[in-house]
Formats: C-alpha cells, structure tokens, sequence
C-alpha cells in the first residue's frame, strides 16, 4: 500500500485477521473495455480459507460483475480450522 489509508487499512486487515478475497480478476467494465477492480471481498481467516471467490461473467445491464463467494458448509472442517486456530 502506497498511501497513508492504505497503510491504515493494511494494518487493520492484519490486526483483524480479515484476509482479502479477491483473486486480481476485474469486477468492473468501463466502455468500451477497461477494467478494473474496484469490488473488494472480506473474510476472516478462518472462513476465507473454505471459500470460493468467483467473478461471474455476466454483468446484467449493469457495470460491475457479480461476484460469487461460495462458502464450504462443511461443519467439521470448520470447528477445526478454529480449533487449530486456538492452539
């Protein structure tokens, strides 16, 4: 981060464990075809890591892509990701 609020929210994301889910993949078109990022994901750490970031491809009349976060319902893998988190 370049600037001193980028720097702020780096700080808190780290202090916070919130990890950014984002995959680098444009969630905005400008016509005729510029893109660019400008939607932003957030999970803590334990659930980003039994998450699925999508960027889906059609934009529905509007100038953002839905993005598709699926998230791995998976009670067990879940109490252990905390568990280990505990330790």
């Amino acid at each position: 981060m370049n600037n001193r609020n980028g720097k702020y929210l780096q700080k808190f994301l780290d202090d916070e464990e919130v990890i950014i889910l984002n995959d680098g993949t444009p969630t905005r078109i400008t016509p005729p075809s510029t893109t660019s990022a400008p939607d932003v994901a957030l999970a803590t750490t334990p659930v980003s890591i039994v998450t699925d970031f999508k960027v889906l491809n059609d934009a529905a009349n509007s100038d953002h892509f839905p993005i598709y976060i699926d998230i791995n319902n998976n009670e067990q893998t879940i109490k252990s990701i905390i568990k280990k988190k505990r330790i």
